[in-house]
């Protein structure tokens, strides 16, 4: 239910690049546990995109892409206010 409401959110879409194809639920940021390892993903709306496979990848390797997805979100879907 979770993974199919943001899906429907982005119309089924890559919020960064708008492929269709390929999607994944991208957690953007993480928990992070003693010793720095991930200990568990934030399933809030505000926290979860649509994304395609290479972004993702990308968006995990990449603070800044991150942050710009969280901006678009907020400036999107209104998120922050």
């Amino acid at each position: 239910a979770f993974r199919k409401h943001v899906f429907e959110r982005e119309g089924n879409r890559c919020l960064w690049c708008g492929v269709t194809e390929d999607l994944t639920l991208a957690h953007l940021e993480q928990k992070v546990g003693m010793g720095g390892r991930r200990t568990s993903s934030v399933n809030t709306l505000e926290n979860a995109a649509c994304l395609c496979l290479w972004c993702h990848g990308e968006q995990e390797t990449s603070k800044t892409i991150t942050e710009a997805i969280l901006r678009k979100m907020a400036r999107v879907y209104g998120y922050g206010d």
